[in-house]
């Protein structure tokens, strides 16, 4: 069996983390995050994904989740504490967004 990990951001800098894994014919993606610099910085564009798998609520790996995971209508699999604590920080990010415009 042969696997390929391919990066999409945080390889060489810390945030906007995001990496896919490919085996047998499915892509899972582990993190997809973004980095709250002015402008915001992103990792590169996620190919279509079989699952999704979040570490932790960190923005730098969680930031980007919701676009990827929505538009791939994939399971994403953290633990409930992770996904509340990634919701908190989704619903933060806008209100910041929206406040700074």
């Amino acid at each position: 069996m042969k696997m390929k990990c391919n990066f999409l951001g945080g390889a060489e800098m810390v945030g906007r983390m995001g990496m896919t894994m490919e085996c047998e014919g499915m892509t899972a993606l582990i993190e997809y995050g973004l980095s709250p610099t002015k402008p915001p910085e992103y990792p590169l564009p996620a190919p279509k994904i079989d699952y999704a798998f979040l570490t932790h609520a960190h923005l730098d790996h969680c930031g980007m989740i919701p676009r990827v995971v929505g538009r791939n209508t994939c399971d994403l699999f953290t633990t409930s504490l992770t996904a509340e604590i990634a919701e908190i920080l989704m619903y933060d990010t806008l209100k910041i967004a929206k406040a700074e415009n």
